[in-house]
Order: C-alpha cells, then structure tokens, then sequence
C-alpha cells in the first residue's frame, strides 16, 4: 500500500511538473498546507483524498490516472508533450502552408459530421 501512494505521490510530482504549473498555485487552489502538500508527494498522510482534489483540480476524470506506474506515466507526459509542441508550431506558422492545411481539413471534417449527423 505504501507502495501506491509514494506511485501517486511522485505521478503528481511529474504531472505538476511537465505542466510548467508551481506547486505554490496548487497549494493555494488546494486550500492546504504546504507541509501536507509536501508529504502528499512524498507518499505520506491521507494521499486518496487530496488526490482526488488534485483530480478535481485539473479536471482528470480517470480515477486511476495518477495511480499508473511511474515510467509509464513518464511516457505519457513526454508524448503528450510532444504533442502540444507539434500543434504549437502549426499554430505558430499560421502564415504557412501547414497552417492552411490543416485549417482545410478541419472545414471539410466539419460538414462531413454535420451530414452523418
């Protein structure tokens, strides 16, 4: 048990972490202590509660998403990371032809699900 909550602990770390977010606003918005933020990342005290408010927080749905193996977790975080970057340099480049592609086809999907539906 020990275990889940130092996983969820270091998942929240990361999660915190690789959204550029400090952990003073997430202390402030949590309403909590710095003292029993700290010991939340580090496994220690009523993990499962504040979990779900960090959840809540970040509007994660999946109950279990910060109880996912840490290197798995890591994976997710980099590809998601990856992810925004690549939208980023497309929306970056709205003089491009990238730009204009992508815009096309987000126009021709659109009627394609106005008509389905």
């Amino acid at each position: 048990m020990e275990y889940l909550k130092e996983n969820i602990g270091e998942n929240i770390k990361q999660y915190i972490a690789n959204k550029g977010i400090r952990q003073d606003w997430v202390i402030d918005r949590l309403r909590i202590d710095k003292e029993v933020f700290y010991n939340i990342l580090n496994g220690h005290g009523d993990v499962y509660l504040y979990e779900e408010k960090i959840r809540n927080l970040f509007r994660i749905k999946d109950p279990r998403y910060f109880k996912r193996d840490s290197e798995l977790s890591k994976k997710l975080n980099e590809s998601s990371h990856k992810r925004m970057i690549v939208g980023q340099d497309i929306l970056t480049s709205n003089r491009g032809k990238e730009f204009m592609e992508v815009k096309w086809f987000f126009k021709r999907y659109r009627e394609v699900i106005k008509k389905v539906y």
